[in-house]
């Protein structure tokens, strides 16, 4: 009998689920690539449900391709200090063998694996927001944790500098500036220089709904410029730390900025590119703490455009 194959709520069903009706307490990953702030988003996911989880994550293509130097601060960061009160740990792939894997397996306090997968997903906001089609498959659990035994053998510490730089290229973040199109910036404040109290970044914040709901306000001068695609029609949107979204303008005259699957996806990477629990109300000094109060869109073409949020 073939093992049920995943495709939709992948979030759920394979980096919370395990922990909150098993009682699973440790997840190992293995992962071509990955994102700090997808381990950040998930850490602060985990924390509100108040499920104690530690984490290891192998990355996999690093060693041939190397990192964004962000991206590794925030890794060490993570390893470190951990995040969100749950424990962290990063290791990249060196050698001449890449890892292109993807897989998660789910241990119990002895160390006991009790679930696992394999498929298609980085450990990225792309692969689990469902803003392009994924596929994972609940199999063996002790494949899998061979499969993370072998490769931990050929991997460094993110926290171990010599290592590092021997082995690892760390690439400078992405810059606009140096990339040709037009670029505008939009606020994330109201004009009165606070973050909107029920719209904006903190739209979800009202009843019963998803508190991560949030959307990027398009002024009038800009809608008049037409930078963006007209009304509702889906664009691919980078980002500066090597994610990606579909947005579409939504709501009257075009006046919002909004991630297309769910809004809520926004507003979860935001909060996790600033180091906030998931759903928190964000507030002007949030985001001056993390270091901007905007976010920039350079446009590639007429449907694609990077998003920078980086400091």
């Amino acid at each position: 009998m073939s093992e049920p194959v995943l495709v939709r709520d992948l979030f759920q069903q394979v980096l919370v689920a395990p922990a909150l009706e098993l009682g699973a307490t440790r997840l190992q990953i293995v992962s071509g690539y990955a994102t700090a702030s997808m381990a950040n988003r998930h850490m602060g996911y985990l924390s509100e449900l108040d499920i104690p989880v530690s984490i290891e994550l192998i990355v996999g293509m690093i060693g041939q391709e190397g990192i964004d130097k962000k991206q590794h601060i925030d890794f060490c960061k993570y390893t470190r200090e951990g995040a969100h009160g749950l424990d962290f740990s990063c290791r990249y792939v060196i050698g001449r063998n890449p890892v292109h894997a993807k897989a998660y397996v789910w241990l119990t306090d002895q160390d006991v694996p009790i679930m696992a997968f394999s498929g298609s997903a980085n450990y990225t906001h792309r692969a689990f927001s469902q803003t392009q089609i994924e596929n994972m498959v609940n199999t063996a659990c002790p494949s899998v944790q061979t499969l993370y035994g072998m490769v931990k053998r050929n991997t460094v510490g993110c926290l171990d500098k010599e290592e590092v730089s021997k082995h690892i290229k760390l690439l400078e973040p992405r810059q606009t500036a140096r990339i040709s199109g037009e670029k505008i910036n939009l606020s994330l404040l109201t004009r009165r220089g606070d973050t909107h109290a029920k719209a904006g970044l903190n739209w979800g914040q009202r009843g019963t709904r998803n508190k991560n709901e949030a959307y990027i306000p398009i002024p009038a001068d800009i809608r008049r410029r037409r930078f963006f695609p007209p009304l509702k029609k889906a664009f691919n949107v980078a980002t500066d730390d090597d994610d990606s979204f579909i947005f579409v303008v939504a709501q009257m005259e075009g006046k919002a900025l909004e991630t297309k699957q769910s809004n809520a996806l926004l507003g979860e990477y935001l909060r996790a590119r600033m180091g906030l629990p998931s759903g928190k109300y964000v507030t002007r000094e949030d985001l001056e703490k993390y270091g901007r109060t905007d976010v920039a869109f350079t446009k590639l073409d007429d449907g694609t455009y990077l998003m920078d949020f980086g400091v």
